[in-house]
C-alpha cells in the first residue's frame, strides 16, 4: 500500500495525470455533437452539448450549412475538424 501512496503522489504520476487531461481536452476539441429537433413553426433547431452554439434552419440541408457557420463564428481559432448532427425524434404511442 505504501507504494502505491509513493507512486500517486511522485512527479511523474503527476506529469502523466497532467498529460492525460490535456490529451482529453484536445479529443473534445476535434469534435462538436449537435442535437437536433423539430421546430413547432416549422424547420429544426439545433444545439451543442458542450457548448453555448445554437442555430436553426428551415430545411436539414440549410441547418447543416448554420451549423458550419455556426461553429466557425464561435471558435476564432482551433475550429473543430468535425462535427456531428444528431436528430432526435420525440413520438408518443399509445399502447
Amino acid at each position: 500500500m505504501k507504494r502505491v501512496y509513493q507512486w500517486r503522489n511522485s512527479r511523474k504520476y503527476l506529469r502523466i495525470c497532467d498529460l492525460l487531461r490535456e490529451i482529453g481536452k484536445m479529443e473534445t476539441q476535434k469534435e462538436i455533437v449537435f442535437i437536433a429537433v423539430e421546430s413547432e413553426d416549422g424547420g429544426y433547431i439545433e444545439k451543442t452539448e458542450r457548448y453555448s452554439i445554437f442555430t436553426q434552419g428551415d430545411t436539414w440541408e440549410e441547418l447543416l450549412e448554420m451549423i458550419k457557420d455556426a461553429v466557425k463564428c464561435h471558435f476564432d481559432e482551433g475550429a473543430p475538424k468535425y462535427v456531428h448532427a444528431r436528430f432526435v425524434k420525440d413520438v408518443t404511442i399509445a399502447v
